[in-house]
């Protein structure tokens, strides 16, 4: 092609065809550059090509964290609000001077144990970091995550990480070694002395202050539930939109 250009070029001059030669000429350098345009377009097709596969790959990994979180806090959230009941009930009996029954039991082993504290999975989070936010093409949704990850979970940790409450339920825990027995292959403890406890001042107001504390518990895990339920739904009619 370039050849056949190159031999008429030369077949104008020759014939003196100036203005033809100028027509050729513009011709030629119209067609370099559609040239050089089709190309960058099409470098630039298979960069974007590119950058959705990673948008994909980042949001495939966040849809897994997302998961794996909402699994571990409806955990979580299951235990404080088992755990607290009992710890209400011990503490309503005993006040009332309520008449043993063997169903205490059961909430009298709830009621010394402590939740197990999420893990919030966060691997998608930091690759969407080392990739840059601009990899997501939802201005929306990369401000959704953003605020889930920094806020939301960062808020969540804080209060569970206070520590505030961690002294008392280690004193609760040697309490509860010291008073009770504890029934093997059985969901149940036993109390030493029952009558004891119930003039028992200092079970009956922590029992109510590791309570209170737990309410703050499931209201942040709450929040957080919610909140991821929601990024991930985004992320699911993101994924399912490409």
């Amino acid at each position: 092609m370039l050849r056949l250009f190159r031999t008429l070029r030369q077949h104008l001059l020759a014939e003196n065809r100036v203005s033809r030669y100028l027509i050729y000429a513009v011709g030629e350098i119209l067609l370099v550059v559609i040239g050089i345009l089709i190309a960058l377009q099409i470098d630039n097709w298979n960069e974007w090509r590119k950058e959705r596969t990673k948008e994909q790959e980042v949001l495939s990994e966040l849809k897994e964290n997302l998961q794996r979180n909402i699994e571990d806090l409806n955990n979580v959230a299951e235990q404080a609000r088992r755990f607290n009941s009992s710890r209400n009930i011990i503490s309503s009996t005993l006040e009332n001077n309520s008449p043993y029954h063997d169903s205490l039991e059961v909430h009298f082993l709830f009621a010394g144990l402590t939740i197990n504290k999420p893990t919030i999975s966060r691997s998608g989070y930091e690759i969407l970091q080392n990739q840059g936010y601009e990899i997501i093409t939802s201005i929306a949704l990369r401000k959704q995550i953003v605020q889930l990850f920094e806020s939301t979970y960062a808020n969540y940790e804080r209060m569970l990480s206070s520590g505030n409450v961690d002294p008392l339920v280690e004193d609760m825990t040697r309490y509860f070694r010291r008073h009770f027995k504890l029934l093997e292959n059985s969901y149940r403890r036993v109390p030493l002395n029952y009558a004891g406890l119930i003039n028992d001042n200092y079970l009956i107001e922590s029992l109510k202050a590791i309570a209170v504390w737990e309410r703050f518990l499931i209201r942040d895990n709450a929040n957080s539930l919610e909140e991821t339920q929601k990024v991930l739904q985004l992320i699911n009619e993101s994924l399912d939109g490409k």
